[in-house]
Formats: C-alpha cells, sequence, structure tokens
C-alpha cells in the first residue's frame, strides 16, 4: 500500500526528468505487490471493450510514421505499450485494493495517500507566492509532481478521495474509524487543497468545483456538508490572497490570456489534423504532425522552440493519436465506468466510494490538459474502484496473501508487471545520464557528452532514437554558435534518428549540424524538409534563410527572412539577417534600413 499511495510522490534526483518514470516505476512494483489478492473476473463487457481499445490503439501507432516507437511510447511521456500497460495494472491493482472485501487495505492505501499528499503540499506552500523549492527559477512550479497543471490535477485526486472519507461517519471496523487515521486524512485533505491553489491552474479549480459539489451531495449530515463549505470558502479565500493564483484566475496576467488564446489554435489546429488524417497520426505522432497545421499567428505568441506533443485536451488527444474509431471505444469504457461508479458511489462502502468519487474531478482536468503517468497511475488506481474484483477480506500478511485463481491476476501478470516496473527503473537512471551528458556538451565537452548519450541508449533501450534526438539537439545548439567539433560529434548520431524522419525539429537540427560541418547540399535538403513539416516556423526559416543565402540564393533566402518578420514582428533577428544579405548583394540602401529596424528590435 505505500507503494502505492506514495508514487506520485516519487523523484529521481539528479535526473533530467525527475518525475515521469520513477512515478511510474514504483506504482507498477506496488501493483505487482497487490495483484496476488484473490479476485474475480473482469465482467466479459470491460474485457471486450480493453481489447477493442487496446487493438485500434496499436493499429493507429503502426499506421504513424515512427511505428515502432510510437507502439511503444515517446518521450517525454512515453504514452505507449510502456506507460498504457502501467496504467491498466494500476487499474486492476485498484479492483483489488479498493473493493469492499478488501477494506483494511484500502484503508490503509488513503493513510499512505494522505502522508504523500501531506508532503507534495508543504513542498508546493512556497508556490502560492510564485517560489518553488523543488524547481527553482521556474514561472510556475509543480513540487514534487514537476508541471503545475499536474500539481493541481494531484490535488483534485487527492480532495475527492480523502474529503469523501473525512465526510463520511465516524465508525468503522476497518480501521478507519480510529482518530489517528481520521487526522491523517483530514490533513492530506488539507494538503490536496494546497495543492490546487498553489498550482493556479484554471483547470484544476474548475475540477476541484466539480469535486466540491460532490463532496457535497455525498455529504451525511449537517457538520459533513459545512466542512464541504467551508473548504470551499478556504481555497476561495487563499486563491484571493496567492499572487499567481489570483492573476491567473482573474485573467490578469499576461501568460493566463496567451494560455487561452492557445488552446484555442492549438485545438483548430488538432481538429484540422484530424480532418487531415481521418485515422489519426498515432500515439505520440502530434508533435511532429502538427506543425503542418499551425498557422503562422501561432508563432508571434508562442516560442519557436516549444514542442507540444499533446492538444492539450483528452478528447482531441484520443481523436488525433487514433480517430473517431479509438474515441468511440474509449467512450464505452467511459461509460461502462460511469455505469459502475453510480452504483459504487451509492452503496455504503466508504473507500471505493470515496475513490469513484474523486475521479470526475480529474476528468474535468483532463478537458484541457493531457494525460500522462505523475497523474494517470493514480486515477486508474481510484478507477478501479468501480469494479471491486477481490472476493474475501485479505489475510493479516497484507498483499501477499494466497494464490491467485483468476487468469487476470495470474502469476504471469505479476511477473509482467515487475518486469515492466524494473525496466521503467532502469529507463528512469537513464535522466541522470542525460543530464550529465547536456551538461557536458554546454561545457564543451561533446566527446564525454557522446559517452553518456550512448549511457543513456543502453539504459533505456526502447526510447534510443528519442535519445539520439536529445544527442543531435545539444550538438545542434552548439553548431550553431560555430563549433565543429560538435557538429562533427552531432552527426555520428545520424543514423540512430533515422526512424524519426518525419520531426521538424530533428531535420531542422541536422540542418544545423551539417551547414556547420560544410555540407551545404545536405543543410538545405534536412531543412526544407522540416520546413514542409512546419512551413511557418520562424526557427526553421531563419536557419534556412542562411543555408540558402550560403549557397548563393539571394532571392530565396530574402523571402525566408521576410517571411519571419511577418510572423515574429518584434524579433530582431530577420533584420540582422536582411542586413547581412543586403550587403553581400550591394543593397547598401537596404542593408541601412534593416540594420535599424533590427535596432529598433533590440
Amino acid at each position: 500500500m505505500a507503494l502505492l499511495g506514495l508514487a506520485p510522490a516519487a523523484v529521481l534526483p539528479g535526473g533530467l526528468d525527475r518525475f515521469t518514470l520513477p512515478k511510474a516505476a514504483v506504482a507498477c512494483l506496488g501493483a505487482t505487490l497487490v495483484l496476488d489478492l484473490p479476485a474475480g473476473p473482469l465482467p466479459r463487457r470491460w474485457r471486450a471493450a480493453l481489447a477493442a481499445t487496446a487493438t485500434l490503439a496499436v493499429g493507429a501507432a503502426l499506421l504513424g510514421r515512427a511505428p515502432l516507437l510510437q507502439l511503444l511510447g515517446r518521450a517525454p511521456r512515453f504514452e505507449g505499450v510502456v506507460t498504457a500497460t502501467a496504467y491498466l495494472l494500476a487499474f486492476l491493482a485498484g479492483t483489488r485494493v479498493l473493493a469492499p472485501a478488501a477494506a483494511p487495505l484500502g484503508a490503509r492505501l488513503l493513510a499512505w495517500w494522505a502522508g504523500a499528499a501531506l508532503l507534495v503540499g508543504a513542498l508546493a506552500l512556497p508556490e502560492l507566492g510564485a517560489l518553488s523549492w523543488v524547481s527553482p527559477g521556474a514561472d510556475r512550479g509543480g513540487s514534487l509532481l514537476g508541471n503545475a497543471t499536474e500539481l493541481g490535477a494531484y490535488g483534485v485526486l487527492t480532495v475527492g478521495l480523502l474529503g469523501a472519507a473525512t465526510t463520511s461517519p465516524v465508525t468503522r471496523p476497518d480501521g478507519t474509524g480510529s482518530p489517528w487515521w481520521r487526522r491523517l486524512v483530514v490533513s492530506g485533505t488539507l494538503g490536496g487543497l494546497v495543492c490546487v491553489v498553489a498550482s493556479a491552474s484554471r483547470g484544476a479549480a474548475l475540477g476541484l468545483l466539480v469535486t466540491g459539489v460532490l463532496l457535497l451531495l455525498a455529504a451525511q449530515g449537517r457538520p459533513a456538508r459545512l466542512a464541504v463549505l467551508a473548504g470551499a470558502f478556504g481555497v476561495a479565500l487563499v486563491s484571493a490572497l496567492a499572487p499567481l493564483a489570483r492573476s491567473r484566475l482573474t485573467g490578469a496576467s499576461p501568460l493566463a490570456a496567451a494560455t487561452v488564446a492557445g488552446r484555442v489554435d492549438l485545438w483548430r489546429a488538432a481538429l484540422d489534423l484530424v480532418r487531415h488524417h481521418p485515422l489519426g497520426v498515432g500515439p505520440s505522432g502530434f508533435a511532429d504532425a502538427v506543425g503542418s497545421v499551425l498557422p503562422a499567428s501561432w508563432y508571434g505568441t508562442q516560442p519557436s522552440a516549444l514542442v507540444i506533443d499533446s492538444p492539450h485536451s483528452l478528447p482531441l488527444q484520443v481523436l488525433v493519436a487514433g480517430g473517431p474509431l479509438l474515441l468511440a471505444a474509449l467512450g464505452w469504457l467511459a461509460w461502462l465506468w460511469a455505469r459502475a461508479a453510480w452504483t459504487v458511489a451509492r452503496g455504503p462502502a466508504l473507500v471505493p466510494r470515496s475513490a469513484v468519487l474523486a475521479v470526475p474531478g480529474y476528468l474535468v482536468v483532463l478537458l484541457t490538459h493531457f494525460t500522462g503517468p505523475s497523474t494517470t497511475l493514480p486515477a486508474a488506481l481510484l478507477a478501479g474502484a468501480a469494479l471491486p474484483l477481490a472476493t474475501h477480506p485479505a489475510r493479516s500478511g497484507g498483499a501477499r496473501a494466497g494464490t491467485v485463481a483468476r487468469a487476470l491476476s495470474s502469476r504471469a501478470a505479476r511477473a509482467a508487471a515487475a518486469l515492466l516496473a524494473l525496466v521503467l527503473a532502469i529507463g528512469a537512471t537513464a535522466e541522470i545520464a542525460l543530464r550529465s551528458a547536456i551538461a557536458s556538451a554546454q561545457h564543451g565537452d561533446p566527446r564525454a557528452a557522446a559517452d553518456r548519450f550512448r549511457l543513456a541508449e543502453t539504459l533505456r533501450p526502447w526510447d534510443r532514437s528519442d535519445i539520439a534526438a536529445a544527442a543531435v539537439h545539444a550538438y545542434a545548439a552548439l553548431a550553431r554558435s560555430g563549433d565543429r567539433a560538435a557538429a562533427a560529434q552531432g552527426l555520428t548520431f545520424t543514423g540512430e534518428v533515422s526512424a524519426l524522419g518525419s520531426s521538424p525539429v530533428l531535420l531542422g537540427d541536422l540542418g544545423s549540424l551539417r551547414d556547420a560541418a560544410g555540407d551545404l547540399a545536405g543543410a538545405d535538403r534536412e531543412l526544407t524538409a522540416a520546413l514542409a513539416l512546419d512551413p511557418h516556423n520562424p526557427d526553421l526559416l531563419l536557419r534556412a534563410g542562411v543555408v540558402a543565402g550560403e549557397r548563393g540564393e539571394l532571392t530565396l533566402a530574402e523571402s525566408r527572412f521576410l517571411e519571419v518578420t511577418r510572423t515574429r514582428p518584434d524579433s530582431p533577428d530577420p533584420w540582422t539577417d536582411l542586413a547581412v544579405l543586403y550587403r553581400l548583394a550591394g543593397r547598401s540602401a537596404d542593408a541601412a534600413a534593416a540594420e535599424t529596424q533590427a535596432a529598433r528590435r533590440r
């Protein structure tokens, strides 16, 4: 129970991404230890819906531009076989430990969850004042979740789960009525509320509102209803006093306004992408494909180096990945879950009822956010409460209570879960090597960086191409500053990134490496291919313009620079490049005018 409850708080110190894979590894290990609980079979309709969803998702991945990589799952969320299997294992664990027949285990899980929420909430307290202990310098911290909206989504899950437990009768035979348990759960609920407010996420605020309404409806007795209302008042008061939360929730923050505009543009682009690809672009295919449909206006408000790997909306995320068929299959699963959850929510069992009440608020957050191991794993665990399969109370020995009689919790399932936990744990350590590699590259030691990138590839072989792409990106940054040694080192990774030929970011980086190495024809080829996939990207246009100028194609270079002046009217870079170009062409007056425009924008 400790591993399942504490998984959202797991981090890997020293890693480039300290949050994603460590949480998934801990959650999978926790699931491994409870899958041997005696349990009934998964109902036939559930098996059919899960099989249909999995089949359509696999088919969409195999039809993608990088089939094997998309099937396994690409960084940063690895949402293919790797984390989708982890989600399923978490759900199956929830069907066992959150069942009425396993009430003591459920009570223990809530206690550990409350402890994790206290820790996450305590580290989020400075973020009420726009400070962060975990991610210093970040505009919006995420405590131990690593992302502000993920922090808010975790808070919504926590308030739903623990808040429902605290507003129920106090005398229970399963340990949930003891004073220490109730004090811990109440404290954990407060930690969850801090997470929501500290996240300054409007999606999380809306999710919390939905959760509050559900808690109010489910509260038993006037004191419980007053407690829910008092919590709502407290959240509103703290949100009004906390600078970051107040500015974002009221829309006063420029970042808040830009986020809204960016979401609308992103959703329109996602729908355009679906029109061009009715069967979807496969899991993890959005980042490479979206540039082809993004309008030029997008780059006027968003950083061109920003890589968006999801449309930030669960329905659109599913629709883009696998088209209407995958969305329909997932809708079937959602309908089955809603029917089962309604039955559990009306039942007398405290723990499963609390768990299912926590899920709807999280789903509301996902209307403007994306899934990921940090919060989807605990949400999948709680969702399992809607289908309690445990057949009799676990003995005092805990999760190792006996031999599993059913196929879904067989020894093979436990072995697969243990193997996945091991793979995820080893894969997580690759983030330490990646951080060291990037640091070595930035400090001018490309050979040492290459050794560490190779080590990361060894530790996470299923993500080898993405790691090689990260190496190419690091070396390309050095190459653009004139480091020819870095360019030569970066080009040694080109064979390992061939599976990612549909990535405009990667193609742009390869163009920079070839340019620095003196291969102008190769640079032009890579950058032209990148622009075919992301035609309005100002960074790509600038690089392609420079290469065109070096090749003597001055008219083409000028047109690319001028397009950037329209896309990024406040940037001095295209005007600086135009000034150089005009002087090469002998157009002194135009060069002087371009230099004046560049000076005005500095």
